[in-house]
């Protein structure tokens, strides 16, 4: 079959503990939830055909892996267009998967909710992985790489990012807990929507490098929550661009990152009974320096939190 119905081979292996071989799979033309947990379980699976498709129609990828934990080498995925839920955990828990192959995605669709999560969780829990695939779309849905390669702990690099606008929770939880991850890429979206970088890089203790600035001018609630909580390797933080802060922004961004001494802040002013710094530099270095433009009003100064043995340096300019 090369043009698929509604569910047409879902669960169709599910649990099938003995399977080890998969059979082609040529449709170019899919339906929603047509492959969705069509291996799941299959925990001697070695091998996936290629998937050609170019359209993934919501939840038709969905599990379709889930804990492969014998598969060692991610299929072809031709997939330019990707729906709600379509890569959803897709090789979640797949923990020999250790060859990837490039991801051809350039636009994140939703569904008639509005709903994203199109790659969420996509390679959760692969322990052997060490290289992410590249993912070059610049257009994102909510919550599409939410937690994708959250926990997998041998990912010693981090593809490029080039959206311009980064949604709800798009790359939220992304390289949590990647504990062999070195280096940040660069983060240029201009636009943050809620929560959309929030805990990002939560966990990544060997970190060294992270982004030289996030430029990001227009900014909603969250944005940056935990984004390098626990990243104790992280020696300089990125200058944070945005002249306004909306609530909870920045809360706990450097919490326990131990080496952190100097923070460049461009903001002028916001509401500060939305809290946007609460303890975002808790757990950093002593004696450290947090740069900010001069004249800011006292109610500013008070609410960027500032601890008690670091001081303000009032440098920064346009």
């Amino acid at each position: 079959a090369t043009v698929l119905a509604n569910g047409c081979y879902a669960q169709m292996f599910y649990g099938c503990t003995s399977l080890k071989s998969a059979p082609a799979l040529p449709a170019t033309v899919l339906a929603e939830s047509c492959y969705k947990s069509m291996f799941r379980v299959c925990t001697l699976l070695d091998n996936a055909s290629d998937l050609p498709a170019e359209k993934v129609p919501d939840n038709a990828y969905n599990e379709m892996f889930y804990e492969c934990t014998s598969l060692k080498a991610m299929p072809t995925i031709s997939a330019k267009t990707v729906y709600a839920y379509g890569m959803q955990k897709m090789f979640y828990g797949c923990h020999n998967l250790s060859k990837v192959t490039d991801l051809c995605i350039e636009t994140f669709e939703t569904n008639n909710n509005g709903v994203g999560y199109n790659c969420d969780g996509m390679f959760s829990y692969c322990k052997k992985l060490t290289a992410a695939p590249k993912l070059p779309a610049t257009k994102l849905a909510d919550y599409c790489y939410q937690a994708m390669f959250i926990e997998c702990e041998k990912l010693s690099s981090a593809p490029e990012l080039n959206a311009p606008s980064v949604h709800k929770g798009s790359y939220q939880q992304m390289f949590a807990y990647c504990t062999s991850l070195k280096k940040a890429p660069a983060l240029p979206a201009t636009e943050v929507r809620a929560s959309g970088y929030s805990q990002m890089f939560s966990g990544c203790k060997n970190m060294e490098s992270g982004p030289e600035s996030l430029p990001a001018t227009n900014l909603e609630e969250k944005c940056y929550y935990r984004m390098f909580n626990g990243c104790s390797s992280l020696s300089k933080a990125p200058k944070l661009m945005a002249e306004n802060m909306a609530q909870g922004c920045c809360t706990e961004m450097f919490r326990g990152c131990i080496n952190i001494d100097e923070v460049i802040l461009y903001v002028t002013d916001f509401d500060t009974k939305y809290s946007p710094f609460t303890d975002w530099l808790t757990g950093t270095a002593k004696n450290g320096k947090l740069h900010i433009r001069s004249g800011l009003l006292d109610d500013t100064t008070t609410a960027l939190c500032l601890p008690e043995t670091w001081t303000f340096v009032e440098d920064v300019t346009d």
